[in-house]
């Protein structure tokens, strides 16, 4: 399993936040939020994308790319310890994402097997 999320950016810190009840929604001051009804929000924090890809294969993609690259890589590396990798899957999800495509990755999620 991988994941980048407003809880976390490394799986047993993910886990540890959400059990001790951390929502990972703060106040947001990476951009001016004046404009808005709302300045709260789930805002990715303490991210290195410097482990997952070379600051020139960095510079050239978004943040929301970097998310999905390091929660991948950090996927198949939990995936090499497992002791039956005759099955995998792969769930996509990100704010980017829209319903339909949601259910259809729902309905195409099987057991693959090597």
């Amino acid at each position: 399993m991988g994941i980048v999320s407003p809880v976390g950016s490394q799986l047993d810190e993910a886990w540890r936040n959400v059990r001790e009840g951390r929502s990972g929604i703060d106040l947001l001051d990476d951009f001016d939020t004046s404009s808005f009804p709302t300045r709260i929000g789930g805002a990715v924090r303490g991210f290195n994308i410097d482990a997952y890809l070379t600051p020139k294969e960095a510079r050239k993609n978004d943040p929301f790319i970097h998310y999905g690259v390091a929660a991948s890589v950090d996927a198949i590396r939990v995936e090499r310890r497992m002791p039956d990798r005759r099955i995998a899957g792969l769930w996509r999800g990100g704010r980017d994402s829209n319903p339909t495509f949601g259910k259809r990755d729902a309905s195409n999620f099987r057991r693959l097997r090597a």
